[in-house]
């Protein structure tokens, strides 16, 4: 056992490296992680890396090798064991989910990190044995080891959606480390309608809850989810609701809104086939104040001015965030074991940002997609001691979403 082993968990989907050729990004946020942290490297013993959408949109894996170069700068090698990149390259498998997993442990602290190594690549049990990840040689495969399972979710339609985790033993601590990548959205007008026409839940939001189940119900099957420390960190997509904070954060825009609330005077709603558009009716005429489109949303305001306005607003926007209580409502239905947890968050939403410049892109409604959301035990063992949960800042140019970090610290097991 160690005093203390303090445990860094980073998620990021990366999908503009690939898809743009940005080296640039990647270094931005290699460096960012290295600089933006209030703690620099040292402090760190284990770092878990989660990436996804490795390939891109186009599924191109010509960037994986100077992608997982740039990833080894995190820490150096005379001072870590690192894994090499994990990922399924096999665009074409059955199994691809673009996750690439990426884990560094300070050669101080291996005796006291361990791993499991499963029987079988596609286990449905714990069969398999622990082993030291000091005795492991960094991975060069095509394929992932046999320490690292996924689960891809079922969908009539390919997808590139699921989960790639990795069973850890850590100062005593069993902890069961999950990247995942959940559905998005594919229109704005489809999930605005869906939302006002039902006054609930797009179509979206139920698959994401939907895959999310699915997934703890495929880990309860193996027996890990009544006493194992559970982190998933990753892109859930979990998106805002979308016509309230559409309306509410207009109308922030033109301080006519107190905070939580949707005044119905002054402004009115109109759908087309097109767009939903947000417009002020007076004795002088109708002014357009704001449109939403399948893939665009347009704010009375230049983009510069509608980050700053997301950024004061983040408790008010946090008001129409719902879909972790919603699947919350129906695990600790399903589940003995309850729903999963999130730390208190005070950082500004995650996706969606523009390439070239520090401000949300005119595409989506901001929404926190990027989070490390845990299961009970371990959120106890989380709140034992100081912690840090935050995001990559504005300045840093990181491609659509913005990185996430959980940094904490694991005591010995009693």
């Amino acid at each position: 056992m160690t005093a203390c082993v303090r445990t860094r968990l980073v998620t990021w989907n990366c999908c503009e490296v690939f898809d743009e050729k940005r080296v640039d990004l990647l270094k931005s946020w290699v460096s960012g992680i290295n600089s933006w942290l209030l703690s620099s490297m040292k402090d760190a013993d284990v770092i878990v890396v989660h990436l996804q959408e490795v390939g891109g949109k186009k599924k191109d894996m010509a960037m994986l090798e100077t992608v997982g170069t740039e990833l080894q700068a995190m820490a150096p090698a005379t001072d870590f064991w690192f894994s090499g990149m994990i990922v399924q390259c096999d665009t074409k498998a059955p199994t691809f989910t673009a996750l690439a997993n990426a884990y560094f442990v300070r050669r101080t602290c291996l005796d006291a990190v361990q791993v499991f190594r499963w029987a079988e690549a596609d286990a449905q049990s714990l069969d398999g044995e622990w082993v030291g990840v000091g005795t492991l040689d960094q991975h060069t495969a095509t394929e992932p080891p046999t320490w690292v399972q996924s689960f891809k979710f079922p969908t009539p339609v390919p997808a590139r959606k699921g989960t790639q985790f990795s069973y850890w033993r850590i100062n005593g601590h069993e902890l069961l480390l999950v990247n995942l990548h959940n559905f998005h959205d594919a229109s704005n007008l489809e999930a605005h309608s869906l939302e006002v026409a039902t006054c609930g839940s797009s179509q979206y939001a139920e698959a994401r809850r939907h895959a999310l189940v699915g997934f703890m119900q495929h880990i309860r099957q193996k027996g890990m989810l009544r006493t194992v420390k559970m982190f998933l960190f990753g892109d859930f997509n979990f998106r805002l609701q979308l016509a309230k904070s559409f309306r509410w954060l207009t109308l922030q825009m033109l301080d006519e809104a107190p905070a939580g609330q949707i005044p119905a005077a002054k402004v009115v709603d109109e759908r087309t086939s097109d767009a939903a558009q947000l417009f002020s009716v007076s004795a002088a005429g109708r002014t357009e104040l704001a449109r939403l489109a399948t893939k665009e949303l347009v704010f009375p305001v230049d983009q510069q001015s509608v980050t700053d306005h997301v950024f004061h607003s983040t408790q008010g926007l946090s008001s129409f965030d719902f879909e972790l209580s919603r699947f919350n409502f129906e695990a600790h239905n399903v589940f003995p074991e309850g729903g999963l947890q999130e730390l208190p968050r005070d950082f500004s939403p995650t996706y969606p940002w523009a390439i070239d410049e520090p401000a949300y892109a005119p595409t989506r409604m901001p929404a926190w997609c990027d989070r490390v959301l845990m299961s009970n035990p371990a959120m106890d063992i989380v709140m034992q001691a100081h912690f840090l949960y935050t995001a990559c800042p504005r300045e840093y140019l990181t491609g659509d979403h913005k990185p996430v970090v959980l940094q904490f610290a694991l005591f010995p097991s009693p």
